[in-house]
């Protein structure tokens, strides 16, 4: 969403830049354009609801480059909304802590923190602060009572369940696990491969089956 309303940002300026400059002539030349662009989407199948990219024939040049700029780049069924990101980002003391390093449950395919409870309180107080972090401006445009925003603020950050900087263990790995946890991981990998070897096991014996099949076929004909 971030991309997008970006990119329909950029189309939006361009427009502007470019419309004062356009001509009589220019605006003939869009409009045409956008016809055979209709035409094209007329005819393919890829196009199952197809919608005018030209309106009116007595488009403003401003609209018609608009159109054009939308036809070309796919933005024609998009619009800029409102959004707000929260990351722990807002927590890094510079710019240069990036969030992969806050966060301790990346690795194993974003699923280590099953495999030791400190590393789970550690994204869990880093996602409570970032919330806490994001509260006092992140609603201030919904349109709710500001008393009350402040005070659920406030309720949040006093029932806050500890202090992510102390428990964090951002970037954690396999080598930060206790060998208890790195042994219920070699155990999981040992069944992992296991499952994958029968399964390879089992095709092997299926295609055997199957040449057997079509050797007894053949020496029926």
């Amino acid at each position: 969403m971030e991309k997008a309303n970006a990119r329909l940002a950029w189309a939006q300026a361009l427009t502007e830049s470019l419309a004062p400059q356009l001509s009589d002539a220019a605006t003939t030349a869009l409009r045409d354009f956008l016809h055979d662009v209709d035409a094209d989407k007329a005819g393919s199948p890829k196009e199952k609801v197809h919608t005018s990219s030209v309106g009116a024939d007595a488009a403003s040049a401003r609209e018609l480059l608009m159109k054009a700029i939308e036809a070309v780049s796919g933005l024609g069924a998009k619009e800029i909304v409102d959004l707000n990101v929260i990351t722990p980002r807002q927590l890094a003391e510079d710019d240069e802590e990036e969030v992969p390093r806050l966060l301790a449950g990346e690795f194993f395919g974003d699923f280590g923190g099953f495999l030791q409870r400190d590393i789970r309180r550690s994204d869990f107080l880093l996602g409570y602060a970032s919330i806490e972090a994001w509260l006092p401006e992140g609603l201030a445009d919904t349109g709710y009572d500001p008393g009350a925003l402040e005070l659920m603020s406030a309720e949040v950050t006093a029932r806050s369940p500890g202090d992510w900087r102390k428990a964090n263990m951002g970037a954690a790995g396999p080598s930060s696990l206790p060998w208890s946890s790195r042994m219920r991981l070699g155990r999981l990998l040992v069944d992992a491969a296991r499952a994958v070897a029968a399964n390879v096991v089992d095709l092997t014996e299926m295609r055997e089956k199957l040449g057997e099949r079509a050797a007894h076929l053949r020496r029926g004909r």
